[in-house]
């Protein structure tokens, strides 16, 4: 509720081949970016968002920060 009160928004994603995600052979690093931005774009979120990621998910947030202008 606090968060909720505060606009802030947890969300979480499928990486390509993982839970109910299909694979994408063509999956790459900047294209992982794109998708986060796509995401975060389709929810709304403005043009800034964070991004945390932990274990495998610091790949993510590299790509983030490598492709996606901030």
């Amino acid at each position: 509720d606090v968060l909720e009160e505060m606009g802030v928004y947890l969300v979480s994603y499928d990486r390509p081949g993982y839970g109910e995600s299909g694979p994408d052979p063509n999956h790459s690093v900047k294209r992982k970016a794109f998708d986060i931005e796509e995401l975060a774009d389709q929810l709304q979120l403005g043009s800034k968002f964070y991004v945390i990621g932990f274990s495998m998910g610091g790949h993510s947030v590299w790509s983030c920060l490598k492709y996606i202008p901030h």
